[in-house]
């Protein structure tokens, strides 16, 4: 009898999968971050950040969530431990928004916090992104990192010089970013221009980058980056 219980135990526990979350972390805190995922964990969830791009229609904080969640309450009892963490109004839709789907037993957490929002404004958030030089001699990758840090490779660099490769950057007002050196010898500046194009494909969101300023360490590029919507 006790091998026969193991055995309907063991059954059960395979055909029970965990409920994946999906947390979008691009306009939360670290600290914020932090303590939704260790509270959703202690529930039982499995979180899976990421600093992806909100789709156009998500304006608010938003759960998406698949047909397919596993637990008669589990839903609501997600949402009840979202409210208490601070988000009282979150959107609840089922299935998908834009490109993101949500299949078998999981959901997807969109969370703006408070003061933030998407709208025609950029916020430090949405410039987090790698870039790709346009209109330069040299070819070029701009990284933009969520801890205000830069980087500069080349393709085939054209000096040795290394000391602009690498330092902070900063949203100085809308619609201007600086980027300066790591030692603080180089100041760059770049105006923040967005705009929607259509290829064969689809939509096609750009961000860009142009220089006001030029200086000889560093290419008189734009840097671009787009998201397909």
């Amino acid at each position: 009898m006790r091998f026969i219980t193991l055995i309907l135990i063991s059954i059960f526990l395979i055909g029970c999968s965990t409920t994946k979350v999906y947390l979008y972390k691009r306009y939360l805190s670290d600290d914020d971050v932090l303590l939704i995922t260790q509270k959703l964990e202690e529930l039982n969830y499995k979180v899976e950040n990421n600093t992806l791009a909100f789709p156009d229609e998500i304006q608010n904080s938003t759960i998406i969530y698949s047909p397919f969640i596993e637990g008669k309450d589990n839903l609501d009892n997600f949402i009840s431990s979202i409210n208490k963490l601070g988000w009282p109004d979150v959107h609840v839709q089922p299935l998908f928004k834009g490109d993101h789907w949500y299949t078998k037993n999981s959901i997807g957490l969109f969370l703006i916090s408070e003061g933030m929002g998407q709208s025609d404004k950029v916020l430090s958030q949405d410039l987090v992104n790698q870039y790709r030089s346009e209109n330069c001699d040299l070819s070029a990758k701009l990284i933009l990192n969520r801890d205000n840090t830069y980087q500069i490779t080349y393709k085939n660099d054209p000096n040795n010089k290394t000391n602009h490769k690498s330092g902070k950057w900063e949203l100085t007002g809308s619609p201007y970013i600086q980027l300066t050196s790591l030692k603080g010898e180089w100041t760059f500046y770049f105006e923040i221009h967005k705009n929607i194009i259509t290829d064969r494909i689809s939509k096609v969101e750009l961000l860009e980058l142009k220089p006001l300023n030029s200086h000889h360490v560093y290419p008189n590029c734009n840097f671009v980056y787009g998201l397909r919507t």
